[in-house]
């Protein structure tokens, strides 16, 4: 193929036609990307095309992808892989888990002032208001919530941690950014992002 060497790869001509060869691309560590996929409406009854795919990257390069999947009712479902079991658990429980928050506070940045984008801002309404169907109000409630979930599936039944404490493992197992402040800007971003795709 008389490749020229000062080429990156991926651009050919071969007997006067060009040939592109693509390969497998990546997605950007700890980046949200939309997609639009016809195969997730097959998740169940409420879900939708749309979703928001974030790879989380650790500094020793061990990855988790997290998947926030629009449902057609204005909430958001995380769908996370742990140990080949998927898992689907609402956002508003993630972004409360995260850091200490108010409602005010996740809504004022979800909605970054476009308040007159009524579409926007209905849906952030929705999944707050989720999370008091859930009587989550605090950081620590929405941690015990978690650690309570996935104490089994964390194998950590027979230990002394509290719920708490499992949750926060559990979270540490979900995201790899540098702190729990980048956790919930990607979050963010990608509830914001899923939104707007919407």
């Amino acid at each position: 193929l008389k490749e020229d060497p000062n080429e990156f790869g991926g651009y050919f001509i071969q007997n006067g036609i060009e040939k592109v060869i693509r390969m497998l691309v990546i997605p950007k560590r700890n980046y949200p990307l939309a997609i639009y996929r016809t195969s997730y409406m097959n998740r169940g009854v409420n879900y939708t095309p749309y979703a928001v795919q974030l790879k989380s990257v650790r500094e020793d390069l061990v990855s988790q992808s997290l998947t926030m999947h629009y449902i057609s009712d204005g909430n958001i479902s995380a769908r996370i892989m742990y140990r080949k079991q998927e898992f689907l658990i609402p956002v508003i429980v993630i972004l409360k888990a995260l850091v200490e928050t108010t409602d005010r506070q996740i809504y004022d940045k979800i909605v970054k002032g476009q308040t007159e984008k009524s579409e926007i801002s209905d849906r952030v309404e929705i999944f707050i208001r989720a999370s008091k169907k859930m009587s989550l109000h605090t950081n620590q409630q929405a941690l015990e919530y978690l650690g309570s979930r996935f104490k089994v599936i964390l194998n950590l039944t027979y230990t002394d941690l509290k719920d708490r404490e499992v949750g926060e493992l559990f979270l540490s197992c979900l995201l790899y950014t540098s702190d729990a402040a980048d956790d919930l800007l990607c979050v963010d971003l990608g509830g914001r992002r899923i939104l707007k795709k919407q």
